[in-house]
């Protein structure tokens, strides 16, 4: 008899062991998925600066200035400082609004658009970022932000000339500019 109730005693705890292990089995489980969601709530509300996309030899085919994964928007700073420099040979500007806008938001948006498709990775550019999205995230983000640290009529009016053009050949694209910041 008091073999028997041993039995049931060992029983008992070897239940009740399992139960406590499923238990923590469980709360392990929990934390570590609670753990994963955080981790990518927190990655998916930062902003990531400087991100290069590469092709598949992890060759450099262009750079983001600053990524918003939140709300998917693609940040550009463009520095216009040197509009205002003439050359002294000719008493011309160096660069035209007209030729900065081209260059700067045409020419190289419309190359890093069509590069991120050709694109087969991502890597941190300069900083030491924690937080680099893949290439896929970079593929749904459809809006460009351009700040530009001048802001004169001439200016405006070239960089609202680049992005109609670049409207035109990206549809499914949104393109605007900030002017008079600091980058």
């Amino acid at each position: 008899m008091l073999n028997a109730a041993i039995t049931k005693i060992d029983e008992a705890i070897v239940g009740f062991r399992s139960k406590i292990g499923d238990a923590v089995d469980e709360a392990a489980n929990i934390r570590h998925n609670s753990l994963d969601e955080t981790v990518e709530s927190v990655r998916q509300n930062m902003v990531t600066k400087e991100v290069e996309i590469i092709d598949s030899r992890g060759s450099p085919l262009g750079e983001f200035d600053e990524i918003d994964l939140k709300k998917k928007i693609f940040y550009e700073d463009k520095s216009a400082q040197g509009l205002n420099t003439l050359n002294p040979r000719t008493g011309m500007p160096v660069q035209t609004p007209e030729q900065f806008a081209d260059k700067q938001i045409y020419t190289k948006t419309k190359n890093r658009i069509n590069n991120l498709f050709e694109a087969t990775g991502t890597r941190e550019a300069k900083r030491n970022s924690l937080n680099v999205p893949n290439i896929e995230e970079l593929k749904e983000i459809k809006e460009f932000r351009f700040r530009l640290d001048g802001d004169t009529p001439a200016l405006r009016s070239a960089v609202e000339n680049s992005l109609n053009k670049l409207r035109l050949e990206f549809p499914d694209y949104m393109f605007s500019a900030e002017f008079g910041g600091g980058n």
